[in-house]
């Protein structure tokens, strides 16, 4: 009697496990689709804070703190005035939010490989290490639209520093990645180590020109009094820009379609 007891509870409970499966909510998610979706937000953010400024800003941008402190004017500038940084902070979520979703994504993507043994310990442990450094980073970027740049333009370039960080380990992160799997690439290996190369450079040299700026008694190395040296500080920003915001779109393309994506159930 008791045995049919027990055979009958197993059966039940088998037929709710297979009940529960065929209800599950079961999707995958590629951390690099929340990266394409975050840079496009980015741009797309840009353009609307151009056109906000235009449309409903009266002030001489061309005087702007930027200009006084850098000696020429970056995208920023777009959001600095009201109302135009008021309503770009309001669009600024469609940006953070799927870039800190990649960036826990991405960990877990590194998990996941490190148990089925195709990436070693020694990456997994950085990725623990560098993944909050990341999302702290990302996070403090909105701190542009609290200090406003008329008061602290220090404090309102610091979030901007932490966004430059946070992009090079980024690239770090995917660089190492991709080199542990040895996914084939439609180039030479070497030409993404000197995108790395060439990113690690231009962000340095644009945050030591920061810093001495805000710190240094004489300055930085480039003298953005003059209209050269304004020029080339300008020209090392675009370059920054281009690196961190326009060539990932392509990068981040190509891993999303060499690499597997994630698959989450929900029961």
């Amino acid at each position: 009697m008791q045995r049919l007891i027990d055979e009958d509870e197993e059966r039940q409970i088998k037929e709710r496990g297979r009940a529960a499966v065929q209800s599950a909510i079961v999707f995958e998610l590629h951390p690099e689709t929340l990266r394409l979706f975050g840079i496009a937000a980015f741009w797309a953010m840009s353009i609307f804070a151009v056109t906000m400024t235009k449309l409903f800003v009266s002030a001489d941008i061309a005087n702007s703190p930027l200009v006084g402190m850098f000696g020429y004017n970056n995208i920023c500038v777009y959001w600095d005035y009201s109302p135009s940084r008021e309503l770009t902070a309001m669009f600024y979520p469609l940006v953070e939010v799927p870039l800190i979703a990649y960036i826990v994504l991405q960990c877990l993507q590194v998990v996941r490989d490190h148990r089925r043994d195709i990436v070693p310990t020694w990456f997994l442990r950085f990725v623990y290490v560098i993944t909050p450094i990341q999302l702290l980073l990302m996070l403090w970027f909105r701190m542009i639209f609290v200090v406003d740049a008329f008061v602290d333009v220090k404090g309102h370039t610091a979030g901007f520093l932490g966004l430059q960080v946070a992009m090079c380990l980024i690239a770090l992160q995917n660089l190492l990645y991709q080199k542990l799997h040895g996914y084939a690439l439609p180039f030479p290996s070497w030409v993404w180590d000197a995108y790395m190369g060439l990113l690690v450079v231009v962000t340095a040299t644009k945050m030591t020109h920061t810093l001495l700026l805000f710190f240094a008694e004489g300055g930085s190395f480039i003298d953005v009094t003059t209209a050269g040296g304004a020029k080339l500080a300008k020209m090392i920003d675009v370059a920054w820009m281009l690196l961190a915001a326009v060539v990932p779109i392509g990068l981040a393309e190509l891993q999303r379609r060499s690499e597997p994506g994630l698959t989450f159930r929900i029961a």
